[in-house]
């Protein structure tokens, strides 16, 4: 047997029993292993399949995968071929009848670990057994495959008893998931009471592992990334929002970078400042490297003006900026000595920068040597009275953690000034400090002397701390990881589960992907073969939208105006036709259905300009600005309204400059059809199938609205043309 070479350290009755089936030719039960026997078995198991990689030339062949059908061999030889090899550690971990290996199972099937191939429904057998043990992470998987339908037909009653169970198990994803769709009404009727009754044990938790960190709180996880922003935004660089995006500043991230540490390596105080700034909080894909962190800093803080040349009457600019490099350097040293970052935790030393730094008048020394005070740390006597002091002066300085300190002082006062702690903790809040969102979210759930209760307001502080603050999910780093690496659909099965539990970007990462099609040529039991991509990422969309995301907003109204996703969709989604629809649009919609491969449903102009029309007012959005000109130009879903189509049109180049060509030439074509209809007295009966901006870089699904364009351009043009041609020949008579 495979375990022989590891049971000789688990103890003779464990050995003697499988010596014993072995000698009677009697195929061994499931077996329960103890819990000492099952580390080893397990981790013997994990190190065999993780170790067997294939040849770098053979990596991407999926016959090279492990089959459908695993091989029922008993023993490991070294001859055996990498499929073999998996099979039969597979086969053991499926025999083993321990929590543990169904959860590795489910893992492996559902997320493709150590390149085995995804099998989504087999995924979903070993955490149906998991959850029949009653353990959480086996309820939540099923409850979220239920949710999401991964591996089972979506079902969301079922769903919401299996999360129930696992959070009766106090498993904080699943009380999160379920504060979630308490509070947007997904599967079960809003109410905010039992939203916030889920979100508050969430947010006790994670507070309780801040308060498990050093000075100043554990670090909350890397801010989370929204994939299409860094392909320029969901319709492209500088397609949607306000402001002029020709004048916006073409530099990346990266570039930004390499130009300030170029400064800093010349010596620029500042750019060493800032270059420290970058190692110390990492960016969205790169962690923090604290040791390069600490030697910026190091070398801005060395360069702090002479008292005489800051006494100066006309101290020059650049001097100020270098006095203020190297305080706030000296702030951000003393906090990595205070929390062992990057160096060994050292409070005396700690204490040595923060006094420093309040010696230069640094809000952020204020605050970590006010901490010390109050805690009695890095040799210092414990004075209240001198710790409150810093505290004030932190925040009057604008320091968000001095702010949000003096706030939690504040708190524990036997008479407490409740509307002065909530001021501290807004201000706190707008600065981004975790701890914050969790006060005042304790605070508006129950009320407070002068502040009243208000339920809403909690469950907003509380759902964005339990989003911060989220140690208890990994599925949003690892869908990061999955992405960054080329696997598109495990990084989507992540992201559809995160999405589940409330996060924004998860929602539109996910969204994006299904919209975006993460794999041409799905493997078997790929994701793809089991959807229709726009109906799994509408809802998504949807939800997006309802959290204030301008361009998921913009992307409902395009689904309905195409008819993507909406085919399961209530019937009031589905407007009645009560007339023939014209003979191009017949011909349009089928094209769309031959190009796009899915069974068009018929487009909802009145549902879509809904949504322009909100995403147009509430988030100044231009791209549905122009599509709503767009609409009242043709008469698609509102009334055919030219003045209001310009003033649409105008909207949109106020708010965004960048689009004056588009706009531009669809004045002019608006004006020649106003003309000619003034003119002629002509008016539009019908409508017809048009489409408004591009709903993504693929164009296949407008072409007969692109065609029809065209053609009356053209037709505008021949007749221009001959006229100019007939007014030449007048002019050169003789």
């Amino acid at each position: 047997m495979l375990f022989h070479l590891v049971l000789s350290v688990m103890g003779d009755p464990f050995l003697k029993q499988l010596e014993i089936l072995n000698e009677t030719n009697q195929q061994p039960k499931p077996r329960h292993i103890s819990s000492d026997s099952g580390d080893l078995v397990l981790d013997y198991i994990v190190s065999l399949v993780s170790k067997i990689v294939y040849p770098e030339e053979t990596k991407n062949q999926p016959e090279r995968l492990v089959h459908d059908v695993l091989l029922p061999v008993e023993e490991l030889v070294d001859q055996d071929s990498i499929v073999a090899k998996k099979s039969k550690a597979i086969h053991e971990l499926e025999h083993m009848n321990d929590p543990r290996a169904y959860s590795l199972l489910g893992d492996i099937f559902l997320f493709s670990k150590y390149q085995i191939q995804r099998n989504i429904s087999r995924a979903f057998e070993n955490y149906k057994r998991l959850s029949d043990l009653g353990d959480p992470v086996g309820l939540r998987m099923v409850g979220l495959m239920y949710a999401t339908g991964l591996g089972v037909e979506r079902d969301y009653p079922r769903a919401l008893v299996y999360l129930n169970f696992a959070a009766e198990h106090n498993d904080a994803q699943a009380l999160q998931t379920l504060g979630y769709w308490h509070h947007a009404g997904i599967g079960v009727p809003k109410k905010c009471d039992t939203s916030y009754f889920y979100y508050d044990q969430v947010a006790d938790k994670s507070a309780q592992e801040w308060r498990t960190g050093p000075l100043g709180g554990k670090k909350t996880p890397r801010k989370r990334v929204i994939l299409p922003d860094k392909k320029g935004g969901i319709y492209g660089k500088g397609a949607s929002g306000g402001g002029n995006p020709t004048k916006q500043s073409q530099m990346s991230d990266v570039d930004l970078f390499l130009l300030y540490r170029l400064q800093a390596e010349s010596g620029d105080a500042s750019a060493q400042y800032l270059v420290g700034q970058f190692y110390y909080q990492g960016t969205q894909t790169t962690p923090p490297d604290f040791e390069k962190a600490h030697s910026f800093f190091l070398q801005a803080s060395k360069q702090y003006p002479s008292p005489a040349t800051l006494s100066q009457p006309d101290v020059p600019g650049h001097i100020k900026q270098q006095a203020l490099a190297a305080s706030q350097s000296a702030g951000y040293l003393g906090e990595m000595y205070a929390r062992g970052e990057g160096v060994q935790q050292n409070l005396e030393v700690a204490r040595k920068w923060f006094e420093r730094g309040v010696a230069q008048d640094n809000g952020a020394s204020y605050n970590g040597l006010g901490m010390m005070y109050l805690e009695g740390l890095g040799g210092l006597e414990v004075d209240t009275k001198l710790g409150l002091k810093y505290l004030n002066e932190a925040a009057q300085k604008g320091d968000v953690k001095g702010t949000f300190n003096l706030a939690e002082q504040l708190m524990q006062y036997e008479k407490k000034d409740w509307t002065r702690i909530v001021s501290l903790l807004q201000i706190a809040v707008k600065g981004g400090h975790p701890m914050a969102f969790y006060h005042l979210g304790k605070i508006y759930g129950s009320g407070r002397q002068g502040v009243q209760k208000n339920c809403k307001h909690a469950v907003s502080y509380l759902k964005s701390f339990v989003e911060k603050a989220s140690w208890h999910d990994t599925s949003i780093p690892n869908a990061l990881d999955a992405f960054l690496v080329g696997d598109y659909e495990s990084s989507l099965v992540h992201y559809i589960f995160s999405a589940e539990k409330g996060y924004e970007s998860s929602q539109v990462n996910a969204a994006w992907l299904l919209d975006s099609g993460v794999q041409q040529d799905p493997l078997p039991y790929s994701l793809l073969d089991q959807w229709d991509p726009y109906q799994m990422a509408l809802p998504l969309w949807i939800r997006a939208a309802n959290q204030g995301h301008a361009d998921a907003r913009v992307k409902v109204g395009d689904y309905f105006y195409y008819g993507l996703g909406t085919k399961k969709l209530p019937n009031k989604y589905h407007p009645i036709e009560t007339q023939e629809r014209p003979v191009l649009d017949k011909i349009g919609h089928w094209i769309q259905e031959l190009f796009s491969g899915q069974e068009m449903v018929s487009p909802d102009y009145e549902t879509a300009a809904l949504h322009y029309q909100q995403a147009a007012d509430q988030e100044q959005s231009s791209i549905a600005m122009y599509n709503l000109g767009f609409m009242h130009e043709h008469g698609l879903g509102v009334k055919q309204d030219f003045y209001l189509a310009k003033r649409m049109y105008d909207m949109a180049l106020a708010t965004n400059p960048g689009s004056y060509l588009v706009i531009g030439i669809s004045l002019v074509k608006m004006n020649i059809k106003w003309t000619i209809e003034s003119l002629f007295g002509t008016r539009k009966q019908e409508q017809q199938f048009e489409a408004p901006l591009p709903l993504d870089e693929d164009v296949d699904d407008q072409v007969v609205s692109i065609f029809k364009e065209m053609v009356f351009i053209t037709i505008l043009c021949v007749v221009a043309g001959y006229l100019l041609y007939q007014r030449q020949r007048l002019l050169n008579r003789p």
